[in-house]
């Protein structure tokens, strides 16, 4: 795609494979500006989209088609309770990209057999809104790399026995202002699994970080919690300027050099800013691999 705004929509209905390189394109259609289905696979780099509804991937029946998404920049338009993306028995990833959600948006939101994968993803709100909304049955949902900042979960799964829902977190940074943000952990359903693991939980505020007890946690980072959950210790991040919202780590955070090897399945190989790891001894937790 050339440089440039379009106002009509992106649209694959075809069982084929298209890669779209749009660096400088702006997708605003008046109605969903990226639509897949039917088992189309389509990958589409450097494109910015602002609209209230940025994507919807699914298919009923035959072949699962599958969304890819690197390098784009998601502007919600303000609509409130509308979901950016739509995934229904499709696999979409994203990927090194920046989600921006306004009043209670939802970012994503899944019905059945959805998979998503979001790794190097900066997704932001406004205390209200939902990175993820869950509403269906067997959804697989992995985070890796990512920071989520005054964002979180809306997870109300229908499954009423395996395989169930999944959620996993790895190597990434949540920062609230909310006391009531949810990360998952209070749902309690058949099948449905909650994890974390290297990553930082930080409330600015004096609350406890996790609400609930069903997540499982592991070398999980808490600055505030009166009872920790087990996998999980309570420390200061020692964030750059969290005020500021930089939330990299300074040489002293005793996130650097701490992260362990994943017992969950994520491996991790680049922070957000696409920096390997580790560059100490070890990886770090969170987000962001501290750089000498």
């Amino acid at each position: 795609m050339l440089p440039g705004v379009y106002t009509t929509s992106f649209l694959m209905t075809s069982t084929s494979t298209l890669h779209v390189v749009a660096t400088g394109a702006i997708l605003s259609p008046t109605t969903t500006a990226i639509e897949i289905s039917n088992g189309a696979i389509v990958s589409m780099r450097g494109l910015a989209v602002v609209h209230p509804k940025a994507a919807a991937c699914s298919s009923s029946t035959g072949p699962v088609p599958s969304l890819l998404l690197r390098d784009v920049s998601i502007t919600a338009m303000g609509n409130g309770n509308a979901s950016l993306i739509d995934v229904g028995r499709c696999k979409v990833q994203v990927s090194a990209s920046d989600l921006a959600l306004s009043s209670s948006d939802i970012a994503f939101f899944l019905t059945d057999d959805a998979v998503l994968d979001l790794d190097r993803v900066h997704l932001h709100g406004n205390l209200s809104a939902h990175a993820i909304g869950t509403f269906g049955s067997r959804n697989t949902i992995n985070i890796t790399n990512s920071l989520l900042v005054d964002v979180g979960f809306s997870m109300q799964p229908a499954d009423t026995g395996p395989p169930g829902t999944r959620l996993t977190v790895a190597s990434s940074t949540f920062v609230y202002r909310n006391s009531f943000l949810n990360l998952g952990c209070e749902l309690t359903a058949p099948s449905y699994v909650a994890r974390y693991e290297n990553t930082i939980l930080a409330p600015l505020g004096a609350f406890d970080a996790v609400r609930g007890t069903n997540c499982t946690f592991s070398n999980t980072l808490i600055s505030v919690q009166t009872t920790p959950p087990p996998g999980t210790f309570v420390a200061d991040p020692q964030f750059v300027d969290p005020m500021g919202r930089n939330f990299h780590l300074k040489a002293i955070s005793p996130a650097v050099d701490l992260a362990v090897p994943s017992i969950f399945g994520l491996a991790s190989t680049g922070d957000l800013d696409g920096t390997p790891r580790p560059q100490g001894s070890a990886p770090d937790i969170g987000a962001y691999e501290y750089k000498p």
